[in-house]
């Protein structure tokens, strides 16, 4: 998969899946429910999308399986925005 993506700083990198996993995995989601968000947005993300469009794709998706871990998902996210 070689998909470009569009970061918040307007920069554009190349799609890493071990990204998106590593952060679905510091939510404290298992592996199974990881591997289960995964399949369901990863066919969905599209050359060009934003990290934010892509974040909101995974915690929509992660809120479906465990809504503890969606928090957490979502917290990380907000601590991240203050600096």
């Amino acid at each position: 998969m070689n998909l470009k993506i569009k970061r918040q700083t307007g920069e554009v990198a190349e799609f890493d899946v071990e990204k998106l996993k590593y952060s679905l995995t510091k939510s404290g989601a298992s592996d199974i429910e990881v591997v289960e968000v995964l399949e369901k947005i990863v066919p969905r993300i599209h050359d060009g999308m934003s990290t934010k469009s892509i974040y909101q794709l995974a915690f929509n998706q992660l809120k479906k399986v465990n809504g503890t871990f969606a928090a957490r998902y979502s917290l990380k996210r907000a601590l991240m925005e203050l600096g």
